[in-house]
């Protein structure tokens, strides 16, 4: 059974990409109790729920990352570590990581140049400029007068 967990946790990580590997591992870590090894089965569990927290794997990586470093850097010189019991904090850095990449786009998508009006009900006369506008761009002579 453990060998089994082995070779499934050997296929979770090289299924991945390598940063994001090496933050899963790392962030395992952080589940390991003090005077024993965390079990290859229990390691597997973990990965599958915190692979499943999101499909921005990149985004995930970069918070496995920040939450080992943050947890790590609170745990030097304390002399009774407990280990992690739960993704609460990981899903806080998630969410945070992730709002900071959807504002990104959302500011760059109001700076566009033109704000598409798909599915907007418009006048006969807006429909009609509308049109001479993209026919102009287009290159083509319309007459202004014609409906």
């Amino acid at each position: 059974m453990q060998d089994d967990a082995g070779k499934e946790l050997l296929s979770i990580v090289a299924s991945i990409n390598k940063r994001t590997a090496q933050a899963l591992v790392g962030y395992l870590a952080l589940f390991r109790p003090a005077k024993q090894d965390l079990s290859a089965t229990r390691a597997v569990k973990l990965a599958h729920e915190v692979l499943a927290l999101t499909e921005n794997v990149a985004a995930l990586g970069h918070a496995m990352e920040q939450t080992t470093n943050s947890i790590m850097a609170k745990r030097v010189g304390q002399p009774n570590i407990k280990p992690l019991a739960n993704h609460n904090y990981l899903k806080q850095v998630l969410t945070t990581s992730l709002e900071q990449i959807v504002q990104p786009t959302a500011a760059q998508r109001s700076r566009s140049m033109e704000v598409k009006r798909q599915g907007l009900e418009m006048s006969e006369q807006q429909n009609h400029q509308a049109y001479l506008e993209q026919m102009s761009r287009y290159g083509a002579k319309v007459n202004k007068e014609d409906k």
